[in-house]
This record gives structure tokens, sequence and C-alpha cells, in this order.
């Protein structure tokens, strides 16, 4: 093994048996559908952490932002690690409203999944439980924060140690990934902008900023920080990738739903909840429109 565990890969096959032949559009309504159904759970984190009304935008945003429109026609598992993150996330909440061995349990488990299906999701999960111990709550303690992080990465270090030892895992993957020296040039920082704008657009990544200021709640503030830092970590990781390889941003338009998110709900006894669901629609609409021409490509297979 050299890399992921190829889930998108066995899944299309056992389609192509059963069907007799090859299809390109089942690989892509799987990668479509995985990102489609991250929804649910990006809209239970933003209800939970800001409101049902913010949680409508957050899920607008996440569906219809136009680089997420086309990405998730891409067969890639990006889409299913997002979907991935976003459970282990909403998962993480539901533990710490209420830590309990069960919710722990499944915490873990889906942190873990996460990591096996591309071990970059740590830099969502992960900063999601140091903003646990960021918050003023006393549960759960210290202890417990540490046993669940340690617990999640059971699984991907299993897989992935496995791969490094008896495969080509570490030279195949690491040999131009960690290329520390890149941070001070203006490849890489213009790079990781032109990235970003392209895929979360610059404006929403700086009112998640603001977001992660001024946020409604303790919880939402220091969860918008953890993900916001984890997502510099994973620029200062993948020092050459980050600046030219457009879908490793791709988890982080579910970011920027979230900080959308809490963002309105700091504002929303002042908006009001129909102008709210009228700038769902707005952007449900133009983020069609913008993404319409981009999904056919002439000659293309």
């Amino acid at each position: 093994p050299a890399g992921e565990p190829q889930v998108m890969e066995w899944l299309a096959c056992r389609a192509y048996l059963a069907l007799g032949h090859e299809n390109i559009s089942i690989p892509r309504a799987i990668a479509a559908l995985a990102w489609v159904a991250g929804a649910m759970p990006l809209w239970s984190i933003a209800a939970r952490i800001a409101s049902p009304t913010g949680a409508a935008v957050a899920a607008a945003i996440y569906l219809f932002l136009p680089y997420g429109i086309v990405a998730s026609r891409n067969f890639q598992p990006d889409p299913l690690m997002t979907l991935a993150s976003l459970c282990a996330i909403a998962s993480l909440l539901r533990y710490q409203e209420r830590p309990q061995r069960g919710r722990f349990v499944v915490a873990a488990l889906l942190v873990g999944v996460a990591g096996l299906i591309k071990p970059m999701s740590v830099f969502l999960t992960m900063p999601v439980i140091v903003a646990f111990a960021w918050t003023a709550r006393a549960a759960p303690s210290g202890v417990q924060l540490l046993g669940l992080a340690g617990a999640g990465l059971v699984l991907p270090v299993l897989f992935y140690g496995y791969s490094a030892i008896a495969g080509s895992l570490f030279r195949d993957q690491m040999r131009m990934r960690l290329e520390p020296h890149l941070i001070g040039t203006a490849f890489f920082w213009e790079g990781v902008a032109q990235m970003a704008s392209r895929v979360e657009t610059l404006p929403l990544l700086a009112l998640t900023g603001v977001a992660a200021i001024v946020g409604v709640n303790r919880l939402a503030r220091c969860l918008l920080a953890a993900l916001l830092v984890g997502y510099v970590a994973f620029a200062v990781v993948f020092t050459y990738h980050m600046p030219t390889h457009d879908y490793y941003h791709l988890p982080y338009i579910a970011v920027v739903a979230i900080g959308a998110a809490v963002l309105v709900a700091r504002f929303e006894s002042r908006i009001g909840s129909m102008v709210i669901y009228g700038l769902c629609a707005v952007t449900a609409i133009a983020g069609s429109i913008t993404a319409w021409p981009r999904l056919e490509e002439a000659n293309a297979a």
C-alpha cells in the first residue's frame, strides 16, 4: 500500500461489475453524493454552535459555492474525507455537550475513520478537540480529551504506519510534501492566497476570521479559531501542495460555511430570519449560475 485505502475505487469497481461495463457517471455520482451528504452533519454543527437559521446559511454556502459544485464531481477521496470529518466533528460536539462512554467511543471511531480515509483530516478533527480544552467548561477533562485524541488516531496510525514500513508510503508520499524552505517564498504565499480565493474565496475566509473574534458564544469562537489554526498548520506542513493544488483546500469550504453561520447568529436578531433565508436563496441561485458553464467541457470524455 502506497496511499489511502481505495474506498471510492472499490465502490466504483463493484458498480462497474454489477453494471457489466465502465461508466464514469457512477464514480462521479459517488463523489457528489458524499459531498452533498456532508451538508447534514454540517447543519448539525452550525446549529449547535450558532443557530438553526445560521445553519441554513452554512448549508447554502457549502452546497452552492461554485468550486464545491464543480469539485464534487471529481473522483477523489476528498469529498468522502470531508463527509467523514464533518460527521466526526458533529460527534465530538455531542460528546462535549454530554461526556459519556458511548459518545466517547463513537466520536473516537469517527475521528479514526476520517483519518483512515485521508490522514489530512486530522487538521480538521484534532483542532476541534483542542478547542474544547480552550472553553471554560470543566467537562470533558483534559485527560478525557487527550484520551479521545489518542483513540481517534489508532486506526490511521495502524494503517499508515504499516504502509510506511511495508510499502512505499514514506518514499512516495513525502518526497514533495514537506518542503519547509518554501514558507519564506512569494511562491508559497501567493499560491496559497490564489488557491484559497479559488476555493472558499478570500471574503468568506476573512469573515470566518471575524466570526472567530465576535462569535455569539465562547465555544463557537474557540472552534473557529482552532480550525483556522489547523488550516495554517495544514499549509505549513504541505508547503508544496497547498499553493499548487486547489482541491487540498476543499474541506475548508465547510469551515467558512460554519464561520458564516456563527456570524449570522451574532446579528440574527437585527437582520431577521426572512432576510437570512432570502440570502440562502440568492446564494443557491448565484452559485448555480456561476458553476453551470463549468460543468461541461468541450471534447471531454
